[in-house]
């Protein structure tokens, strides 16, 4: 009996102990913050349509970070230098700081104000957007992203459409796309010589954010 009493004992320890780490594994999945944001962990692109074809480029300088409050969920301070920005022609790059006045203003500075989750929910309320637990390459979260973009010391409330998809069992990438009106920001046409640009910039933004249970 005794060793019938011993052999239940250590199969109900064992037991416990398997669904003790079943609700571990199992628990609510989140973001591991803060993380601090550069040209290694996010990547900021732009596009514009002009007379001839689509002009592409990105910014190779950008810092921030990106962290939680507990009464206001999540919040993102980004800068991306000016005379970083980059579309492949270099008189095209002079005339586009030229307009953008980066002597004086070098850098545009994005600020996360919130995140609406496709449940409704939002990080301004302190809520989870997003069941990340569910996200998948294929089965991504789609978001609305409110932010405040300054340039030139001109601030304006900007709306971004983004979306959350798993790119490894730790890490979810966060991708997201906007248009900004260069007039609204006091920036002068920076087309040149015939080529004209469009008035609207497309930008892109993305990230990837560590995880865990």
């Amino acid at each position: 009996m005794g060793l019938v009493s011993s052999l239940l004992k250590i199969s109900l320890v064992t037991l416990v102990l398997c669904i003790n780490n079943s609700v571990i594994a199992d628990s609510k999945e989140e973001f591991v913050l803060p993380l601090s944001i550069t040209n290694n962990t996010a990547q900021v692109s732009f596009k514009v349509d002009s007379t001839w074809h689509t002009v592409r480029g990105s910014i190779e300088t950008i810092n921030g970070k990106v962290w939680r409050e507990n009464s206001e969920g999540i919040r993102a301070e980004i800068d991306g230098e000016v005379k970083s920005f980059k579309t492949g022609l270099g008189m095209r790059d002079r005339e586009l700081y030229k307009v953008m006045v980066a002597d004086k203003y070098p850098s545009v500075h994005f600020s996360l104000s919130s995140i609406t989750g496709e449940h409704g929910t939002s990080t301004e309320q302190g809520q989870e957007f997003c069941h990340l637990s569910e996200l998948t390459e294929t089965k991504p979260c789609l978001t609305t992203i409110d932010a405040f973009v300054t340039i030139r010391e001109v601030r304006k409330q900007v709306k971004f459409s983004g979306h959350f998809k798993r790119v490894a069992p730790d890490r979810i990438k966060l991708g997201s796309k906007g248009k900004l009106n260069w007039a609204e920001f006091g920036v002068e046409d920076p087309s040149i010589l015939i080529a004209k640009l469009d008035k609207e910039v497309q930008v892109s933004f993305s990230v990837e954010i560590p995880t865990r249970r």
